[in-house]
């Protein structure tokens, strides 16, 4: 039974982050390690050097083209074991991380996904937070951690939660583990979210919690070392946000009601006026303004970037 659980790795990268050495190192030592690690780089990009062991243990694709997506639909495309880990090249695993996921699905057959706590995930929301969770949900619930709440808003399982199986509703594809099953029926929108893109890991995920169940094992911790490739400007993370939220919220999900589309304003009025009450330099003026137009931007560009997208 053990052996029908193979892992294979998918990594997809830009090809010039040092980091990528770390991570496959990381890969390497597990406890239960990838019986192949695929790297998916973009059109013309080469890896930078990498050592002699890591060469021998890795399988090199070159796609089509550059984004996440659509790598991760090439890597998936290849993958040959039952389970299937996507990992981004600047993610650090503990030397367990790979056996529990494993065993996460041997103990849940109805499991489809599995993930763990990212570094950057922050703590428990305070009591004001979560009043402003409760708006945007609509109802109270226990906890909002893996919850995507009203306007399609995603939010992480805090660091601080101490049960060792969270189900979500929603799982970051910066370090996840699939069955690969799921890749016969889904695949990324790389029609949709090109290049580097938010929430693309949010619409996969939410489409594949209609075939299973999704879990965060808080046993194991995701250090997550780097930044947004090509360190994309403040303005540009915000625009595509605005888009991606959108698209996600309505296609996606399906919330097209004028409660939901109301929200979705106060949110992205909430990001901006939050903002303006954190300025107290130059560059909190600068950023804050990056915010705004972002915003702004965003908003105008929702029915060119949509036009012809009628969602899964």
């Amino acid at each position: 039974m053990l052996d029908d659980l193979e892992i294979t790795a998918v990594i997809p990268t830009i090809g010039s982050r040092p980091s990528i050495s770390r991570t496959i190192d990381a890969l390497l030592k597990q406890s239960v390690p990838p019986i192949e690690i695929i790297v998916v780089v973009p059109p013309d990009r080469q890896l930078v050097a990498l050592s002699e062991e890591q060469q021998i243990n890795i399988k090199l694709l070159a796609s089509s083209e550059t984004g996440a997506a659509a790598q991760r639909n090439l890597g998936a495309s290849s993958v040959e074991s039952s389970l299937v880990l996507f990992i981004d090249d600047d993610i650090l695993l503990e030397e367990s991380a790979l056996e529990q996921f494993r065993d996460l699905f041997i103990r849940n057959r109805e499991a489809v996904a599995v993930s763990g706590i990212m570094s950057d995930a922050g703590a428990t929301p305070s009591n004001r937070a979560a009043l402003w969770y409760r708006f945007l949900a609509g109802r109270d619930l226990e906890s909002y951690g893996g919850k995507v709440i009203g306007p399609a808003y995603n939010l992480y399982v805090p660091t601080d939660v101490v049960d060792e199986e969270v189900g979500v509703e929603w799982l970051n594809s910066g370090c996840v583990c699939y069955r690969t099953r799921v890749f016969d029926r889904l695949r990324f929108n790389e029609v949709f979210f090109k290049q580097y893109s938010y929430m693309e890991d949010v619409d996969l995920s939410v489409r594949a919690s209609r075939w299973g169940e999704l879990f965060v094992l808080t046993s194991v911790r995701i250090d997550h070392v780097g930044t947004a490739p090509g360190d994309l400007q403040l303005f540009q993370r915000t625009a595509m946000g605005v888009i991606n939220r959108y698209y996600v919220m309505t296609r996606t999900m399906g919330r097209k009601s004028v409660s939901y589309l109301l929200k979705f304003i106060l949110l992205n009025a909430f990001n901006i006026v939050s903002r303006s009450f954190r300025i107290r330099t130059a560059s909190d003026f600068v950023n804050w303004l990056a915010v705004t137009l972002g915003v702004l931007w965003g908003t105008i560009q929702l029915p060119f970037k949509l036009k012809g997208h009628k969602g899964p």
